[in-house]
């Protein structure tokens, strides 16, 4: 069993400031050759931020438009990747991309990911479990962008991730896949 990395910190894009957030970290973990553990952590003054409430787990589009913690997942053998998409109401998604930004399908899965909010004055918690197999990616070295939207109360949006290309925001980005992963 791989254990649980150092927290990385997400980034905030420098065209989308977010004084509300004071840090953002993530702490991986692969505990067997199929699973994958990501709990993303954001400390700040939380009540300012839109954080939906629970709802019915399900599969969701367009939820990128809101508070959404995202993942990027591909390997080096792979020229397509997945985005997987959580949300604190426990609403996600899941894309495959056969090349940048290009080809997008809805893969099917029997198990979907199990993510629990945890939420208090100055700190918000996701913990998201994913089952990779149906992916054929259990036991393959990973590379991962890891990141985040976060709204605030007044509708505006911020940008995080473990590494920003040049330009805009884009969590699509090559030159986001800032972390490699080896199976346990």
């Amino acid at each position: 069993m791989q254990g649980l990395m150092p927290a990385l910190t997400l980034h905030c894009h420098p065209a989308s400031p977010c004084a509300q957030v004071g840090r953002f970290d993530v702490e991986i973990e692969r505990p067997t050759r199929s699973d994958l553990r990501i709990r993303y952590q954001i400390q700040g003054d939380v009540a300012r931020l839109s954080i939906p409430g629970l709802t019915q787990p399900g599969r969701c589009d367009d939820l990128w438009r809101r508070t959404c913690f995202e993942a990027f997942v591909t390997t080096e053998a792979q020229t397509g990747y997945h985005e997987f998409n959580f949300v604190p109401s426990t609403a996600w998604a899941l894309y495959h991309f056969s090349a940048y930004r290009n080809g997008m399908t809805a893969p099917a899965i029997d198990i979907p990911p199990m993510i629990v909010p945890h939420a208090d004055r100055r700190s918000f918690e996701l913990d998201v479990q994913l089952d990779l197999s149906p992916l054929a990616l259990a036991g393959k070295t990973l590379r991962l962008a890891l990141a985040a939207v976060v709204e605030i109360r007044d509708g505006t949006l911020s940008y995080w991730a473990l590494r920003h290309p040049r330009g805009r925001p884009d969590f699509h980005h090559p030159e986001g896949y800032a972390l490699e992963l080896a199976p346990p």
